[in-house]
């Protein structure tokens, strides 16, 4: 047997040790435990700690090198790792162990002869099992040493790390002078309370489900009634990336996560790229995640961002749902000032910011289920505007046939499935032709799409093609599909 540690921890004479193990066979017991019974919990103890140290004296484990010393996390001390088993108190000699979190060497001493039996979780089979020596109050002094099974690359103490308490680390702390007052009577419908659930905590989960699904069911007629905005703003937008310019979304918060979640989702449906639709948030891309403070706040950013990343031509459309968020005033005043086309999207019917929008998009939703959270409605009505906005410029810029996509992308098995469904839809050919076809005009959807449907080939499809390239002016067949087939005597 190898016994670690100093003579000291281990009772301060060698015979100690002996003694122990001598008292093994007496404690072992004829009859078979039961769960729960102390003499089971011992013997389980034993058996993991003589499996762990390969070494027993008596057929009871009393002390084994499992490997180097660890330290503290609470008090960075170090001390010998070693294993031990729990005797049955007959004496106050005899040694007492009760497994519980580990104990440093400057813990306090414990004099309770009988403690209660506290095991820490384990992790794993080979997790840390951490053994505190209980013992009398010895004769002699005697150091505290660290009694635990095989442990982990870290030794967690009992103590717990108190929970944080003030601000977060990205909501610092303001000052209160800097508060201004004219924001606390901010005249906004996301600002007010809403009747039908002022007493939302009192309902159960059914109830409040059904207080936010009834108020949301009001927003989209309250985008349906701005639709004659919406649509001339799409005219614009249209206008503006047919001569090569490119439409700007801006925006804090929500607002401006909705409007990045738009931009990026056009390139694998209409195969749009940043040079057509693209979008700012306040604060950088990583606001998108995680809440920047402060940056819907700075109108000198919004300005900036338009002088830098906006020129003749482009359009500039700032979203807030509140109307008034200074970062984008600074990009719409700058967007006006350079005479660029501006539009507005806000919640709010009397938007401060509607007088420097061009088209001013104001949808009136009405006071959130939860008082100024815009996430809710006001988010689903910015993003309704949005999917009509973007979606309607594409399909005007030639990027359908009908409804069906044929600028989408293939970057994926799901994607050139629906592409060959999609020709089996407009043309009636057999799945395995419209792959085919697919296949003979290099994975060009319209030239696959012509050539089923004037009933040539794909080479003959694509010269057609060139005479009727896709054009928004095109009223009625923007793609060029139905002229080409036309022309072709389909």
């Amino acid at each position: 047997m190898q016994v670690v540690g100093d003579q000291e921890a281990l009772g301060g004479d060698p015979e100690r040790a002996e003694a122990l193990a001598d008292r093994g066979a007496d404690l072992r017991r004829t009859r078979r435990p039961r769960p729960g019974d102390p003499e089971r919990d011992r013997r389980d103890l034993g058996r993991v700690v003589g499996e762990r140290a390969g070494r027993t004296v008596g057929g009871v484990v009393v002390g084994a090198r499992v490997g180097g010393a660890r330290a503290c996390r609470v008090c960075s001390s170090t001390s010998a790792i070693v294993a031990a088993s729990v005797s049955k108190a007959a004496g106050p000699e005899e040694r007492r162990f009760a497994p519980g979190p580990s104990a440093c060497a400057r813990s306090p001493p414990s004099t309770d002869a009988a403690t209660s039996r506290e095991r820490v979780p384990p992790t794993s089979p080979a997790s840390t099992r951490c053994w505190r020596i209980r013992l009398p109050p010895p004769a002699f002094p005697v150091e505290r040493p660290h009694i635990v099974g095989p442990a982990p690359p870290v030794l967690r103490c009992p103590v717990r790390r108190p929970p944080i308490i003030g601000d977060h680390v990205s909501n610092p702390r303001r000052d209160p002078s800097d508060l201004d007052v004219d924001l606390v009577g901010l005249a906004s419908p996301t600002e007010e309370r809403n009747p039908a659930s002022a007493e939302l905590d009192t309902l159960d989960a059914r109830g409040m489900v059904d207080v936010i699904l009834g108020e949301d069911a009001t927003v989209a007629a309250a985008v349906q009634a701005r639709s004659a905005e919406i649509a001339a703003l799409v005219e614009t937008c249209v206008a503006a990336i047919a001569d090569g310019g490119t439409v700007h979304y801006l925006g804090a918060g929500t607002s401006g996560r909705l409007a990045v979640l738009d931009a990026v989702e056009l390139a694998p449906t209409f195969d749009a790229d940043e040079s057509m639709v693209t979008a700012h948030l306040a604060g950088g891309p990583g606001a998108f995640l995680t809440a920047v403070e402060g940056a819907e706040d700075s109108a000198a950013q919004g300005a900036r961002l338009v002088r830098e990343q906006c020129r003749e031509g482009d359009v500039v459309i700032g979203l807030a749902a509140s109307g008034r968020t200074p970062f984008v005033a600074g990009a719409l005043e700058a967007a006006r000032a350079a005479g660029m086309p501006t539009a507005l999207i806000s919640a709010n019917p009397a938007a401060p910011l509607a007088p420097l929008a061009d088209h001013a998009i104001l949808l009136d939703v009405g006071p959130e289920v939860v008082t100024g959270s815009t996430r809710m409605k006001a988010g689903t009505a910015q993003k309704l505007t949005l999917n009509a906005l973007s979606t309607a410029t594409m399909v005007r810029l030639g990027t359908t046939f009908g409804n069906l996509m044929i600028q989408v992308r293939p970057t994926n098995e799901k994607l050139v499935a629906r592409t060959v469904r999609m020709l089996v839809q407009a043309s009636g050919a057999d799945p395995e032709d419209a792959a085919r076809v697919l296949e003979a005009a290099g994975g060009g959807v319209r030239v696959a799409l012509v050539a089923p449907l004037s009933g040539t080939d794909a080479r003959a499809s694509a010269a057609a093609l060139e005479d009727f390239p896709r054009d928004p002016r095109r009223i009625g067949d923007p793609a060029g599909i139905r002229s080409a087939v036309a022309a072709l005597g389909g």
